[in-house]
């Protein structure tokens, strides 16, 4: 196929990354489940959700503007139960 044929896709998505947001996903853990691969206890990030969202708040947007995701968050353990 030629490269003037060749179909092409592009837009925009704009999402933001609000401290509202993250606040309230962090204020809604469940508390009693254990830590995941981060081994940070809901129940910590439940209680600390008021200083943490502004910068986890600036990490997502960064990331998500950029593109680049940390190695570690690319990691993702799914187990049958």
């Amino acid at each position: 196929m030629r490269d003037e044929m060749k179909p092409t896709c592009s837009f925009s998505l704009s999402v933001d990354f609000a401290d509202t947001v993250v606040f309230q996903k962090l204020h809604h853990l469940k508390t009693d489940k254990p830590p995941g691969l981060d081994v940070l206890h809901p129940m910590l990030l439940n209680c600390c959700a008021q200083e943490l969202c502004h910068s986890l708040s600036l990490i997502y947007q960064k990331s998500y503007d950029t593109g680049i995701l940390l190695e570690d968050r690319k990691t993702a353990s799914v187990s049958n139960i």
